[in-house]
């Protein structure tokens, strides 16, 4: 193709992912638009494209047809391969929030209503897919009568969300790719991270740092089995370390809810908790942290598969027995 392009990297169907990694080499371009560069992405077989991807590029304003996914071989006339400004969960450098803080100013440019800068929390309770939280309804209850403005991301287009993250002093919120928008915020800007698992996510410490941010991690799970943070599910709650947050801070909020947990959410939790473990792929995952439980669950599987998803399994098993007769007949 008698074209230039600047080689970004893999495609991630995935919006954390892809805002995390996916980004790293696009500072060139932010840097470096006179040079009329379309952007080429490599494809993995079967990869799809997450649906915020062209709200991304046409806010860098670059049109579908300059846009190449690259499934075989390909020459062009000129290939840009600029260094990776941040390796996922390792490293940065000064031209990590090149990408970000370009859009960031485009947006808030662009912007006439733009208000005092505000406190917000990030809330999950109404996103319908990804890991499962239970209980997040009075950690954001308490955050909204402190004066934080309550967000929920999905609801909002990505040029609003980088409005929001701009315009904010203070981000909260429980962990995972909503607080990674933090990237969009300004130096400086306060990030309190409401852990939901026992083990951190240790990419939000290098967009924290990289911030400057004054940081804080908070344990908010009330989690009485081992979960995969990205599996799930997860039960939050008003943990003894939030309420000395909350202490801490001046925060009014009822101590009776400090450690409780509702019937309804702790039922749920039981059921996708067991549902989840019991196949294959989770409960590898799950082995990582304790083999036993996971072995143990293994041999509960079956109690757990449903009546059709079964059937289905003896017909394959049937039809995998009778396949050499029934290749003979023909």
């Amino acid at each position: 193709k008698d074209i230039d392009v600047l080689y970004a990297g893999m495609i991630i169907n995935h919006f954390g992912h892809f805002l995390v990694e996916g980004t790293s080499r696009l500072w060139y371009y932010i840097e470096n638009k006179d040079k009329k560069m379309d952007i080429a992405f490599l494809m993995p077989k079967n990869q799809k494209i997450f649906p915020q991807f062209w709200e991304f590029m046409a806010l860098l304003g670059i049109e579908k047809k300059h846009v190449h996914f690259i499934k075989k071989i390909t020459r062009f006339r000129k290939i840009y391969v600029p260094m990776q400004s941040h390796v996922f969960t390792s490293t940065y450098n000064e031209k990590f929030l090149t990408f970000f803080k370009g859009m960031r100013d485009q947006v808030l440019s662009a912007s006439s209503n733009l208000k005092n800068k505000e406190k917000v929390y990030l809330s999950r309770r109404k996103f319908k897919t990804g890991t499962l939280c239970l209980g997040e309804k009075e950690i954001e209850k308490v955050f909204k009568q402190n004066g934080y403005k309550i967000v929920y991301p999905e609801k909002l287009t990505l040029k609003n969300q980088i409005k929001c993250m701009g315009n904010a002093k203070e981000i909260v919120g429980v962990s995972g790719t909503g607080m990674h928008m933090a990237l969009f915020a300004e130096k400086g800007t306060k990030i309190t991270v409401l852990e939901r698992s026992d083990v951190p996510v240790s990419e939000q410490f290098l967009i924290d740092e990289a911030l400057g941010s004054e940081s804080w991690y908070i344990g908010v799970n009330q989690n009485p089995f081992p979960v995969d943070h990205s599996i799930g599910p997860v039960l939050l709650g008003i943990t003894e370390n939030l309420a000395r947050y909350f202490d801490d801070r001046k925060f009014s909020y009822n101590l009776k809810n400090v450690n409780k947990i509702t019937k309804a959410d702790a039922k749920t939790f039981v059921k996708q908790w067991l549902r989840l473990y019991t196949q294959n792929n989770n409960n590898q995952c799950l082995s990582r942290q304790n083999s036993l439980l996971a072995r143990r669950l293994l041999f509960m599987a079956d109690a757990f598969i449903p009546l059709v998803k079964k059937l289905k399994q003896k017909g394959k098993q049937l039809k995998t027995k009778l396949y050499p007769y029934l290749k003979s007949s023909k």
